[in-house]
């Protein structure tokens, strides 16, 4: 019984913290406040590329540090090798803002985060429905080969998490 109590509040913890950390979107802007997190989208030279073709882009995120004649944004990798070891690279890049193509600054989403917490709420309360044994209408009243089989409400969702289990 303590397993079951630890697995429901480390799901809830789980479930919790993708509720509260939300969604972000990329708003496009103009003058951008250093310290926000923004998305530079710089074109790509290429020998090989035709005249009529378009440049393509590759797109650079990071902490803005300063904005004017050039963009200097802070860019942190991370590397993992092995499961032990974990090498993380702060990098500062300058970029001349003729050169930028598109600039965007991440913004907070409540509409996203608002759909995520009925996402999560929902498939909460399914699996709780499903772990209490409430059951549709409709079971077969002759039991099978294998005895009577229970029918569940929400039986899509148990034979996917099911199947997934034992995949």
């Amino acid at each position: 019984m303590r397993r079951r109590a630890d697995r429901f509040r480390g799901g809830m913890l789980a479930a919790s913290t993708l509720l509260l950390m939300g969604c972000h979107t990329y708003m496009p802007v103009q003058q951008p406040v250093p310290g926000t997190t923004v998305r530079v989208q710089v074109p790509l030279t290429s020998a090989a590329q035709g005249p009529n073709q378009a440049p393509e882009t590759v797109s650079i995120e990071g902490t803005l540090i300063e904005f004017g004649d050039t963009v200097e944004v802070e860019v942190t990798n991370r590397q993992e090798y092995g499961a032990f070891r974990e090498v993380t690279r702060v990098d500062t890049l300058r970029i001349a803002a003729s050169g930028i193509i598109g600039l965007d600054e991440r913004a907070f989403s409540t509409g996203r985060s608002v759909v995520l917490g009925l996402v999560i709420g929902g498939a909460a309360a399914a699996l709780a429905w499903t772990a209490l044994g409430v059951e549709g209408g409709g079971s077969n009243p002759t039991p099978g080969p294998d005895g009577p089989q229970p029918s569940f409400l929400l039986s899509p969702i148990v034979r996917t998490i099911w199947g997934l289990i034992h995949w």
